[in-house]
């Protein structure tokens, strides 16, 4: 692939705004290069992703109680709820993950968190999980 062919890819996939693509909006939080890879060689396409946030919903094993956060890497904050490395949420371990949801930017992921923690949120969630909460 030729260098104007992955920056034609890397602007179709990028946010936009109304008026085309959005220059304030850092590259660096968008999208990493994995090791190995080079910026215009053939595998570079395929190598590009674009940063997930995930916001999630964990509950504690030990007093059933909810937990709703979100991250940009699941698994390892997952781990550090666990393991007791979370403050929030130390003496409260282990969890059990009952649903998640990615999305691509952190302004939606932090919205959908609020909104899952406000009142109505916390109704859908005991609908969705009767039996399990």
């Amino acid at each position: 692939m030729r260098s104007a062919g992955l920056v034609e890819w890397l602007n179709d996939s990028l946010p936009r705004s109304r008026h085309g693509f959005d220059p304030r909006i850092p590259l660096k939080r968008l999208w990493r290069l994995e090791r190995g890879s080079t910026a215009f060689g053939e595998s570079a396409r395929s190598s590009i992703k674009l940063a997930m946030y995930t916001v999630y919903v964990l509950q504690s094993l030990k007093d059933k109680k909810t937990y709703i956060g979100y991250t940009n890497n699941f698994n390892r904050r997952l781990k550090e709820h666990n393991s007791g490395k979370a403050k929030s949420t130390k003496y409260r371990a282990p969890f059990k993950l009952l649903f998640k949801e990615e999305f691509k930017s952190l302004e939606e992921a932090k919205k959908r968190e609020l909104w899952w923690k406000s009142g109505t949120g916390r109704n859908k969630l005991k609908e969705y999980f009767k039996n399990q909460l």
